[in-house]
């Protein structure tokens, strides 16, 4: 296991047998450490940061997976793009400018998908980005960067593990689906158990947000269930 690897449980509130695991690393470029599946498609990417994004996520992965107590498998990726879970497992991986994170969790009938996003606190992001991402009970009330970034993590975690069981396919007509998609979601989805308006009356979601875990970056988990 590479030093400085931050792993450990997570609990779920609600269900007490559902084993879940978060596994952090700071970037590396060790492909060698890989699976040899991995390792090709790796050695396919020239961008290094792309590069060390890719390598670091899957280790992450793997690490948290092998807590489990699961063999773990390579990850490859589906056409979108997205990791190719095995089908033990539900996963999802998300990078700040020095780490990667993995979340992984046994599959169950209970729980349906899971979202997790971190953020280096120190990001530039144009301030304008408020009215693309937020919604109009939000605007208001962002009124710092850092605000802005920590919202953004409770939004994509939830963008990931809803737009999983979410027909997408009409508002990615549009070049804006996903300040659309951002923009539909408010902070109270994400910090309440709640019926989003995005999943049928019969599936639940939940978001915590880990702004101390990593020194200077968000950190943001989403799950739905039934």
């Amino acid at each position: 296991m590479i030093k400085q690897t931050f792993l450990f449980p997570f609990p779920f509130p609600f269900f007490q047998n559902e084993a879940s695991y978060l596994a952090i690393i700071p970037f590396t470029n060790k492909v060698n450490l890989l699976f040899k599946e991995e390792q090709i498609y790796a050695n396919t990417i020239t961008a290094e940061k792309r590069k060390a994004r890719f390598i670091t996520g899957r280790l992450a992965a793997r690490y948290a997976i092998q807590a489990l107590q699961l063999e773990a498998k390579p990850i490859l990726k589906k056409e979108n793009g997205a990791p190719l879970w095995q089908d033990s497992i539900l996963g999802s991986i998300s990078f700040s400018d020095q780490y990667a994170i993995a979340w992984v969790v046994k599959k169950t009938d209970s729980i349906l998908s899971i979202g997790i996003d971190i953020e280096s606190k120190n990001r530039k992001l144009p301030f304008n980005l408020t009215n693309r991402v937020c919604h109009l009970e939000e605007q208001g009330t962002i009124d710092t960067t850092e605000k802005l970034i920590q919202l953004c993590t409770w939004k994509e975690s939830c963008f990931k593990a809803l737009s999983s069981l979410s027909d997408l396919s009409l508002l990615k007509k549009s070049p804006t689906w996903r300040q659309t998609y951002f923009k539909k979601l408010t902070a109270s989805s994400f910090t309440l158990a709640n019926q989003s308006s995005f999943l049928p009356r019969t599936i639940y979601s939940q978001g915590y947000s880990f702004p101390c875990l990593i020194p200077n970056c968000f950190i943001s988990c989403y799950f739905t269930w039934q």
